[in-house]
């Protein structure tokens, strides 16, 4: 796949048909659940009209499966990350707080329709929801690395190749940042994870 035909939102809000004005972004819960029902709350107060999450879901110190339950209740669009990937392969479970699929196999079957990104529509421009960079979950843009830094990751080439996004949605590196470059604004909302 390539970021000419990616998946897209294909109707409700994110939708080219309702592109959105307001949105909530969550960073990489970590199944932190206390902290995401916190999150959830002001969201709502908030008065969004879609929230949108970047991921790593799974391993953390809280309650997957009702972090699960939460993100289901407030249909959040999330993307897998490189901790779902982890999850759902029983790869690097030697980490701590990692939770086993087997113990969650709820959580484990919602996760293998995640996908690793999304083109979600906005009254400013194609937004791609993913993980880190595009469909590669483990590279990263942080807020110091130099412009040249970011334009050596294969999966920026290809995105600004495409010329089809005004924003990238991430996370990964539990930074928060807003960052433009090569006509992408990078937007990262950190992490819940404590």
């Amino acid at each position: 796949m390539n970021y000419t035909d990616p998946p897209r939102v294909t109707t409700g809000p994110g939708s080219p048909t309702q592109p959105l004005r307001r949105f909530a972004l969550i960073g990489d819960v970590h199944a932190e659940d206390e902290r995401l029902q916190t999150a959830l709350t002001a969201v709502k107060r908030a008065n969004v009209e879609h929230i949108l999450c970047v991921g790593d879901v799974a391993d953390g110190f809280g309650d997957l499966d009702q972090t699960m339950r939460l993100l289901s209740l407030a249909k959040v669009l999330v993307v897998r990350g490189n901790h779902e990937r982890w999850f759902l392969t029983d790869e690097l479970r030697t980490l701590r707080a990692v939770q086993f699929k087997d113990e969650h196999p709820e959580a484990a079957e919602a996760m293998r329709f995640w996908l690793p990104c999304i083109e979600v529509s906005t009254i400013k421009g194609a937004l791609l929801l993913c993980h880190a960079v595009g469909h590669d979950d483990f590279s990263v843009v942080k807020p110091h690395h130099t412009d040249s830094e970011v334009r050596a990751i294969a999966a920026w080439q290809e995105l600004v190749q495409s010329g089809r996004y005004r924003f990238m949605a991430a996370g990964h590196t539990h930074e928060v940042m807003v960052r433009a470059l090569d006509g992408i604004t990078v937007l990262n909302p950190g992490t819940l994870q404590r």
